[in-house]
């Protein structure tokens, strides 16, 4: 993923703050803005309807499992 000047300036501003932030991160890709137009899950496209629909399920599965994996250890540091 090839980021904007910007987006790595705002990346060590919450690095230099302190504040936690994921490492997999959603990239922009036409299968996600598929979703909307077609009014259909990345599952239910295929390759015959958008490009890139195989990278885009494995990405948004990795989000997933870090988004997933940090509120259970939240949870668990919270108990």
């Amino acid at each position: 993923m090839i980021e904007s000047r910007i987006e790595r300036e705002i990346a060590q501003d919450l690095r230099d703050a302190n504040v936690p932030c994921l490492n997999v991160k959603l990239c922009e890709r036409m299968a996600y803005k598929a979703m909307f137009t077609l009014k259909k899950a990345l599952s239910e496209m295929g390759n015959a309807n958008v490009a890139g629909v195989p990278k885009a399920i494995e990405n948004a599965e990795l989000f997933t499992k870090e988004v997933v994996t940090v509120l259970t250890e939240e949870v668990q540091v919270a108990a």
